[in-house]
């Protein structure tokens, strides 16, 4: 899943994980991504959050994001991200950071090192 308020980021980031092979279900509203996500959060194996957003920021996704499936992968993306000061130690594992602007190999490699992690467990 991808969340991200800006419909052009949202739109490049879907393209470009289509074209890496996966399958991402992209939301511009973050309160129908979290809708979404909490009815069937098996349905995921990847969340990436916008950190500042209306209505539900990246932070709060994630803490209830957690409490609903705490092993998901997540990669926050920003501009400013600053995580020791929006997450406790244990909210912060499996959240991997994700500055903008970032390239396209940069996405890949997080995205990848995240899901990778999730099957070496």
């Amino acid at each position: 899943m991808v969340v991200d308020d800006e419909p052009a980021v949202a739109m490049v980031l879907r393209l470009t994980l289509q074209k890496c092979g996966y399958a991402p279900e992209v939301y511009t509203l973050p309160m129908d991504a979290w809708n979404r996500f909490a009815q069937t959060p098996e349905d995921f194996d990847l969340l990436m959050i916008d950190q500042n957003m209306p209505d539900l920021g990246g932070p709060e996704f994630i803490q209830r994001a957690r409490k609903i499936s705490p092993s998901i992968p997540i990669i926050m993306m920003g501009g400013r991200l600053e995580r020791s000061e929006m997450f406790s130690d244990q909210e912060i594992s499996g959240v991997s950071a994700l500055k903008k602007p970032f390239e396209v190999a940069e996405l890949i490699t997080v995205v990848d090192h995240s899901l990778q992690e999730v099957r070496n467990v």
